[in-house]
């Protein structure tokens, strides 16, 4: 049965997104002051746990399908639709192995955010000239 608006439910659902936020700002700041030291591959394993707090956080409940089926090693090509802010921890939160992503070319350059993206490993993308984004994903 779907919860009723209503005082209560405000209250809960600011104190998960209180939760959220703080959990991704303690994995930004892992990941700032360990970038020195760690490769992004080294720290994923406890990245990909503190997402996986951050979506329970959320609330989200996950239920899995078909993980057993991904050749450990092999590389894949997930793809999501951005239906929320929180799409992307929980791809990180729910397959093995590290991920990076096509990452729009203007969000580099945002400050801390753009440097953690280089760091991660994701690839920049100029959505508005389709060759060069073609040729930035050619491996």
């Amino acid at each position: 049965m779907p919860a009723k608006p209503g005082f209560g439910n405000l209250v809960v659902t600011l104190a998960r997104w209180a939760v959220v936020w703080s959990i991704f700002g303690a994995a930004g700041v892992v990941m700032v002051v360990a970038a020195p030291f760690a490769s992004p591959r080294r720290l994923y394993p406890f990245l990909s746990w503190m997402f996986r707090r951050m979506v329970r956080a959320a609330g989200i409940r996950l239920t899995v399908v078909g993980r057993e089926k991904l050749t450990p090693g092999a590389g894949y090509v997930y793809m999501i639709h951005h239906a929320s802010i929180l799409d992307h921890f929980v791809l990180a939160a729910s397959v093995p192995g590290y991920l990076v992503g096509l990452e729009k070319e203007s969000n580099f350059r945002v400050p801390v955010y753009g440097w953690i993206t280089r760091w991660w490993g994701n690839i920049p993308i100029v959505r508005e000239e389709r060759e060069k984004a073609l040729a930035a994903i050619d491996v």
